[in-house]
């Protein structure tokens, strides 16, 4: 398997795989399991933990610093999912990087002819706002508006 982008969704598990990984001894110091059930939390950890390794190694260089740094820099929480205020800054900041996100994808992908779309800023820039992809499965950028011979948009 090789990922060439991780959107945010799978950004987010392979947080939760990597929290996992480390987490699970201390869950198991913490309950004070023994015997089988120390196994089984020492089996997760290491299952997480290979898991984990080899699918950073299938990622780029660039996706593979973004997860180390999203590592780094995020924890997870559990919160009351009935909290009406953060879904509404929530969805307040989604609208904002949306409309952002539409006025430099329209400026600058629609009929891009950019060769090296990996030396693209701004592509690098919507991964990392996880700013949904036109096409998923490319070797090509995977903003760039594609069109065939008639004119029309091709989605995949």
């Amino acid at each position: 398997m090789k990922l060439k982008y991780l959107n945010k969704q799978n950004k987010t598990h392979l947080l939760i795989l990597a929290l996992m990984a480390s987490e699970t001894k201390h869950i198991s110091e913490s309950l004070k399991l023994d015997g089988a059930q120390k196994q089984k939390a020492s089996t997760i950890s290491t299952h997480a933990n290979t898991l984990f390794g080899e699918i950073m190694e299938s990622l780029d260089d660039n996706q593979r610093a973004q997860m180390l740094r999203l590592i780094r820099d995020k924890t997870i929480e559990v919160v009351p999912s009935n909290v009406f205020t953060r879904k509404d800054k929530e969805s307040e900041e989604d609208e904002w990087v949306s409309t952002l996100a539409q006025k430099a994808f329209e400026a600058n992908c629609i009929k891009c002819e950019r060769k090296d779309h990996n030396s693209c800023e701004l592509k690098c820039a919507l991964i990392n706002m996880s700013v949904p992809m036109v096409h998923e499965d490319t070797e090509d950028c995977p903003y760039r508006v594609q069109y065939d011979a008639e004119g029309n948009f091709i989605r995949e």
